[in-house]
């Protein structure tokens, strides 16, 4: 027989219902708890496949690359740049003369040979224009370097070849140096620590890019640097004595400064040295946007913009890369522009391409670049897509 408790009236005690709230609350703390716990051993595990840029973390796993591959290797044969859906995508890339003489490639990769008498000579300044077959860059940013996603960028964009930026504006290194200067301004970001131990993400990626058929494009911000423009040692000063910054706000760090054009020649000869095939040099000039005027730097533009060229070539001389630098329509029509200290015939010493934005008249750029003794070939312009059927050079940056 089951007996209630009552009291001396008869009548059962009400306790409430505390006690289910009570079990209630206990279950809830118990299941965050148990949450808890799981996103800590998430995050433990899942350390090492994080990785951290400028784009801010990114979670690379090493199956989903695998899977991305698989997709792409078991889908349709991807159709060459020149649309004749062959799965060879990248034609030669620098074509001189004497390989022209000695194969009969030249209709395959859409490069016309030209007879030895048609070869530009040697300029009194020294310079021969590079006879260089057409380029399709595509971008590539470091999220997509570093995870493996590279190649199918490319094949996406329909490119041959991968622009990969290794110094930024900002003045950020993606690429592991010694270099003290870069060590002492703390920019370099690109060595990564995961479970395969410590790596240079991006060079190891560009070196997969070059094995799988690519051509590689090291991109270099040369002047306009964040970093370095930032101290007063090393940046362009107004006549006040104060930092000069671009119309963007940005410092640039002086192009007349030995030590500046020394840390930029060392950083572009450790590329040359790490096998990209091509580096093109963004900023490589004065500024000519902003209030120009106030710069205090009264040295002879020109005269700075040629030793800073002629140091590089001297750097690269032992190097198969092609120097390759960004300029603008002025400097190709006018032969000059006063501002950047940029001169079409110095422009072709290096000898690579002339990089530019923003065309309006291609043909006109084309007719100057002839007429001054360039080669085929030697314009790039920088795009929003790439067009397969072009036959410039073209680049598409972001």
């Amino acid at each position: 027989m089951l007996f209630r408790r009552t009291n001396r009236y008869g009548y059962s005690r009400y306790y409430g219902n505390g006690g289910n709230i009570l079990r209630i609350v206990k279950i809830i703390l118990f299941i965050l708890v148990l949450l808890g716990l799981g996103v800590g051993l998430a995050v433990w595990l899942l350390g090492p496949y994080v990785t951290y840029d400028t784009d801010g973390a990114h979670l690379n796993l090493p199956w989903a690359a695998v899977a991305e591959e698989d997709s792409s290797s078991s889908g349709a044969e991807p159709e060459a740049a020149d649309g004749s859906g062959s799965s060879s995508l990248i034609p030669e890339v620098i074509v001189t003369q004497d390989e022209a003489d000695a194969s009969s490639s030249e209709e395959s990769s859409g490069v016309t040979p030209e007879t030895e008498d048609e070869v530009p000579d040697e300029t009194d300044e020294g310079r021969t224009p590079a006879v260089l077959t057409r380029l399709l860059a595509q971008h590539v940013s470091k999220t997509n370097l570093k995870s493996g996603y590279a190649a199918s960028t490319l094949q996406g964009a329909g490119a041959n070849a991968a622009m990969i930026y290794l110094k930024e504006s900002s003045g950020t290194l993606n690429f592991f140096t010694e270099n003290e200067l870069a060590t002492q301004l703390g920019v370099v970001t690109a060595l990564t620590t995961g479970s395969g131990g410590s790596y240079d993400a991006i060079l190891t990626a560009a070196a997969e890019l070059q094995e799988e058929g690519y051509y590689t494009v090291a991109y270099v911000d040369c002047f306009r640097d964040k970093t370095l423009g930032s101290d007063t040692d090393y940046s362009i000063l107004t006549a006040g004595g104060s930092r000069w910054t671009d119309r963007a706000g940005a410092p640039w760090a002086s192009p007349s400064n030995e030590d500046v054009q020394d840390y930029i020649v060392s950083l572009v000869t450790e590329i040359a040295a790490a096998g990209f095939d091509e580096v093109v040099l963004r900023n490589a000039a004065y500024p000519t946007l902003g209030d120009t005027d106030s710069i205090a730097d009264d040295s002879d533009r020109t005269e700075v913009i040629t030793a800073f060229y002629e140091k590089l070539i001297d750097a690269l001389a032992d190097y198969d890369i092609v120097l390759s630098v960004y300029t603008d329509e002025t400097t190709i029509t006018a032969g000059e522009n006063a501002l950047s200290g940029q001169t079409l015939t110095e422009l072709g010493r290096p000898g690579g391409r002339l990089w530019v934005s923003g065309v309006t008249d291609t043909e006109a750029l084309e007719a100057a670049l002839t007429e001054a003794g360039f080669g085929e070939n030697t314009l790039c312009l920088v795009v929003d897509d790439l067009d397969a059927d072009s036959a410039v050079s073209q680049c598409v940056t972001d």
